[in-house]
């Protein structure tokens, strides 16, 4: 249906979703007895060959398991935005790279970094220089007068094999009045790739921008957790959202602190993340 003219929705959760897969997930339960093709974006628009149920606006509501004694009760609204043409132009081309997003997402061996899509299985280990080279795929849709084209290319990404933590010790011979100083240059403005995931959810390898180290806080601190509302330490929200062990959450480092460009919190001010750095690698 990719030729054919289009129903595009606007899509709103209510309360919001700040990750993709949460959306996703939602929109799979909400959508599921329709019997229709759609395309989600992923952030708020939705596609479908014809009006979904005959109508222009739906507001259903699903739930999702937050842990496994919480749930939460999720409103999904779609409002019809407009009906699109099946001819080629601007809108049409963000229509392509929707759906070629999400057949790709459909390749479980390829996992989302970025932009881009690599397969961490076929991976060339380089001991010598404590990283792999993954393959991967860097792709492009553009129009041309033929038509739209897909450009794919072959591309290899860079990952160390230890971690941000394993880096920083290393640096043990610097001054120690130097040290914090020597280490927070070292790896403030450099990207780092999480090496852990939702163990519920298809993985999706997650890189951030670390814009700072933050000596004041280590696994034992704590933080305000949004589900339950209660202080949690960093060390035991690791261990019981994502099961890691106490071996890797050494509690004499500190942690990497990102401030996000895109995502906001309830008042208004740019949401701030931070992770630890043995469970994190270079890039």
């Amino acid at each position: 249906w990719t030729a054919k003219p289009r129903q595009l929705y606007r899509v709103d959760f209510q309360p919001e979703q700040e990750l993709r897969r949460h959306r996703l997930y939602l929109l799979h339960n909400v959508l599921e007895d329709f019997k229709q093709n759609w395309a989600y974006d992923g952030e708020a628009l939705l596609y479908a060959p014809e009006l979904l149920g005959g109508k222009k606006e739906h507001s259903l509501t699903t739930q999702r398991n937050v842990t496994r004694e919480q749930v939460e009760t999720v409103v999904v609204t779609l409002r019809w935005a407009s009906h699109q043409k099946g001819t080629l132009d601007k809108r049409a081309v963000t229509f392509f790279c929707t759906q070629f997003k999400a057949g790709m997402l459909k390749q479980t061996q390829r996992k989302q970094v970025g932009t881009d899509y690599f397969d961490f299985d076929q991976a060339i280990h380089v001991p010598e220089y404590f990283c792999y080279l993954v393959p991967g795929l860097d792709c492009t849709v553009y129009v041309t007068q033929c038509g739209p084209v897909l450009s794919i290319d072959m591309q290899h990404k860079h990952v160390r094999t230890d971690t941000v933590w394993q880096n920083m010790k290393q640096s043990v011979r610097v001054d120690p009045r130097q040290r914090q100083e020597v280490i927070s240059q070292m790896f403030e403005h450099k990207i780092v790739l999480l090496n852990y995931s939702d163990p519920t959810k298809p993985v999706t390898k997650r890189t951030v921008l670390v814009d700072r180290v933050r000596w004041d806080l280590s696994p034992k601190s704590t933080f305000p957790c949004k589900k339950s509302g209660k202080e949690i330490s960093y060390k035991d929200y690791m261990r019981e959202r994502y099961q890691i062990k106490n071996a890797a959450l050494d509690e004499n480092q500190p942690l990497l602190e990102n401030v996000s460009k895109r995502e906001h919190d309830r008042e208004g001010k740019p949401k701030v993340s931070h992770f630890i750095p043995s469970l994190c690698s270079l890039t």
